[in-house]
């Protein structure tokens, strides 16, 4: 059973793109305080697409989400300029960042790199690659 759920993340001072998720089976408690999605998640928020085996979906007292994890094969994509993937991702809806750990790999363009973490800040083209950072820039081939 597919599981579609939508919710508007409002920041403090702007407003935010709408995070989609999807998965095979989603559940959560009465207080809707949290989700735990599982099986092909799949999570869109503007041009940036999370893909992972099991997703935890964390909502504020409002109700409204503030916090994602993405555990298990956890492939990125932003647009597409930038692939990255790892063992778990993290969202937070506040500081409008995902953080990449385990194994975190990026591609952007020509460059290839690897960390203890990948940070994409959403609403700015910038990425860094932090913990043992290692690289290479490989120009295309005629």
């Amino acid at each position: 059973m597919v599981f579609i759920l939508s919710l508007l993340l409002a920041g403090p001072k702007a407003e935010k793109p709408e995070v989609h998720f999807q998965a095979d089976n989603c559940s959560y408690g009465r207080a809707m305080a949290e989700a735990v999605c599982t099986g092909r998640v799949r999570v869109r928020r503007g041009d940036v697409q999370l893909r992972c085996k099991n997703l935890t979906v964390r909502f504020d007292e409002e109700g409204k989400l503030y916090e994602l994890i993405c555990l298990g094969a956890v492939q990125f994509r932003r647009g597409d300029a930038e692939e990255a993937s790892g063992d778990r991702a993290h969202y937070t809806r506040d500081q409008a960042k995902v953080v990449l750990e385990g194994k975190a790999k990026l591609r952007r363009g020509h460059a290839r790199l690897a960390g203890d973490r990948v940070i994409f800040m959403l609403d700015d083209d910038q990425v860094r690659v932090e913990g043992q950072a290692r690289g290479r820039w490989a120009p295309e081939r005629p």
